[in-house]
């Protein structure tokens, strides 16, 4: 790498590429010209200068006069070198309608300004970069703006990197205002935003005015954000509550959002407008310690009604209350913000730790960690730890949120004790499988399955699923409703489940197979109406196998056992047809033992009676007299009766 030496500024070739030369003086003659260009093997021109405060650049001074005079003077782009300094800025800097402007700042180089507005403004202008300054904006409401005001224009290659943004209301503002303006090839690298306290970066968020251009292909990467605010706060937010602008095609990964502290509302990405954001990654970003007080609400990743939004790899840790106030928290939340729902999300591979709440109120039950009402949902293999007072994973987009897949999570409770359930589900067309569900203990179940009265669940399946210690399994809670066509319970394993494993009233047919466990009760409730309920194959070590059936009008019910250490079945309140094949069999295996019906009772098998003295024996009951060494029946009357 060669040092290049013009007038004591030493910089290095590596700033050019590898087809550039030098044109112009190289040597440490003090008459030779301080401004040089840069040519590349096509013939492109692209000055050089230099800004500095101690006479040895092209432009001198201590204010925004200097580095403009610099800017104006690339007429046909080239490069600007801003030596250290503290340089104050009272009259915005504008790049206007300029092209291939890159201006990189020496360390040490501080971007001064109170005006309480626009700082740098960039507009109608593409492949410009700063770098590697330090914006104070002194707590005004300063900020960087890049608009593109002009219909049927593109502004692209924008990129601002390793720069330090603090101390104002806002920190970026892009904005494509007009039909079919776009700006797209957007880079915000590895800068440090400290102590912005409303908008840290803006994509086509400016209400009440109605937006009307695009913006895609933004990369947001590297950064840190951090702050104290006591307003409402959104770190990241794209798009308005109004206007038809659009977003996609995001990627924000490996930033750092930590130490975020408000006493209002807060939310680190928040991506607005029904429909306005799409194809939007957020990956491999850290969330710590955002925290609120009073009855505000903090929020890792918010999306309203937008399509193709992938959540995966990020880090939540200590989001929500902290310690004065009842706080609404959430790690990530896909919620409606008017009649339309988003679809598409991918949620995965997270890590969510400790979202937490005030402890009281009506905020209490709203502490969750994955909140999504979006159709075509998959929220898989993630990891939640203490993830709130309510649902770690609540769904309830009611029947108009379809096709949701939750698979692979691990739900776990360690130094906390949840009150409602791991799960929540209020949609249609729900799969549940290969989640752990671990220590929710005394109060909270694993999976909750409701509706409200006029819709339904359509299918649920939910297989393969660990349920370790809870208060009950699957079902319903008291004051609930449940309207489902077809609910199947297959290979799940139950483990201390201290009451109901299984609660599926209201699903039409159900199939309950294969799963397996130790327990101490055993007990289903259905009230399936007119449909099937099956129950076959299930293995369980526990010394009750109860059945709660009330008002079944059943096709077939088989209840199959293939465990000996089951002591007896219970069903309660049966109500069934009496002609046709309606009633309940009991079978083992493939062979029919017992079948119930309304007003007959078929034995397949050979009948074993209970075995007592005369005396012990209750009235209105037959027996095998041990007294006697006879079948007998013992009347009302307690006169004992042979049978034979």
């Amino acid at each position: 790498m060669t040092d290049i030496k013009i007038n004591n500024l030493t910089t290095k070739t590596a700033n050019l590429s590898n087809t550039d030369k030098l044109v112009g003086t190289d040597s440490d003659d003090s008459n030779a010209s301080k401004n040089f260009t840069l040519e590349d093997i096509g013939g492109h021109v692209r000055p050089y200068v230099v800004v500095s405060q101690d006479d040895s650049g092209d432009y001198d001074g201590t204010t925004e006069t200097a580095i403009q005079n610099a800017i104006n003077s690339l007429t046909s782009g080239g490069e600007i070198f801003i030596k250290r300094g503290t340089y104050t800025i009272s009259t915005k800097l504008q790049i206007n309608s300029k092209n291939n402007i890159k201006i990189i700042c020496e360390n040490g180089t501080i971007i001064s300004s109170s005006i309480g507005g626009i700082v740098l403004e960039i507009i109608g202008s593409s492949d410009i970069s700063f770098e590697g300054a330090e914006f104070d904006f002194n707590s005004t409401a300063s900020y960087i703006a890049i608009y593109n005001q002009t219909n049927s224009s593109t502004m692209e290659n924008i990129t601002f990197k390793n720069n330090i943004f603090k101390d104002s209301s806002y920190g970026i503002l892009v904005r494509a205002y007009n039909t079919s303006s776009i700006i797209q090839n957007l880079n915000i690298i590895d800068n440090i935003f400290e102590n912005i306290t409303v908008y840290n970066l803006t994509f086509n968020f400016l209400e009440p005015i109605s937006l009307l251009g695009i913006i895609q292909n933004v990369k947001v990467t590297g950064n840190i954000f951090s702050t104290t605010s006591t307003v409402d706060l959104s770190v990241i937010i794209s798009g308005s509550q109004s206007g038809s602008s659009s977003q996609n095609n995001f990627l924000i990964d490996n930033n750092i959002f930590r130490n975020i502290n408000n006493s209002d509302d807060t939310l680190c990405i928040n991506l607005r407008r029904s429909g306005s954001n799409t194809e939007f990654i957020i990956s491999n970003n850290i969330f710590k310690d955002i925290a609120v007080t009073g009855t505000h609400y903090a929020i890792g990743v918010a999306s309203y009604n937008n399509d193709n939004i992938t959540v995966s790899d990020n880090q939540f840790v200590n989001i929500g209350y902290d310690g004065t106030g009842n706080s609404e928290s959430h790690a990530i939340f896909f919620s409606d913000d008017s009649d339309d729902i988003g679809s598409n999300s991918i949620i995965s591979g997270n890590f969510i730790k400790n979202i937490t709440t005030g402890g009281t109120g009506t905020n209490k039950y709203d502490c969750e960690g994955i909140y999504c009402k979006d159709k075509n949902t998959q929220i898989i293999n993630n990891k939640l730890i203490d993830a709130g007072d309510g649902y770690p994973i609540s769904c309830a987009g009611h029947e108009v949120q379809t096709d949701v897949f939750i698979s692979g999570n691990q739900i776990i409770y360690e130094n906390r004790t949840p009150e409602l359930a791991g799960v929540r589900v209020i949609a249609k067309d729900v799969t549940i499988q290969n989640n752990t569900f671990i220590n929710l203990g005394a109060s909270a179940g694993c999976i909750r399955l409701l509706t409200v009265v006029t819709e339904t669940m359509g299918y649920v399946v939910i297989k393969d699923n660990v349920f370790d210690t809870a208060a009950w399994g699957i079902g319903i809670v008291a004051g609930d409703n449940q309207n489902g066509d077809l609910c199947i319970v297959h290979d799940n394993y139950f483990k201390g489940i201290a009451g109901t494993e299984l609660d599926l009233a209201g699903f039409t047919d159900t199939d309950i197979k294969n799963n397996r466990g130790i327990t101490e009760d055993f007990i289903f409730n259905s009230d399936a109406g007119s449909g099937a309920f099956y129950v076959s194959a299930n293995t369980f070590k526990t010394e009750a196998l109860k059945f709660t059936v009330e008002d079944i009008h059943a096709k077939i019910t088989y209840i199959q056992d293939v465990d000996g250490n089951v002591d007896h079945y219970v069903i309660n309140d049966i109500d069934c047809a009496s002609t046709g094949e309606n009633g309940y069999f009991f079978r083992a295996n493939t062979d029919n033992i017992i079948k119930l019906e309304a007003n007959l009772i078929t034995a397949y098998k050979p009948i074993t009676p209970h075995t007592s003295t005369d005396a012990a024996a209750p009235n209105n009951s037959i027996y095998y007299s041990s007294t006697q060494s006879k079948l007998v029946y013992k009347d009302s009357g307690g006169t004992v009766n042979n049978l034979y």
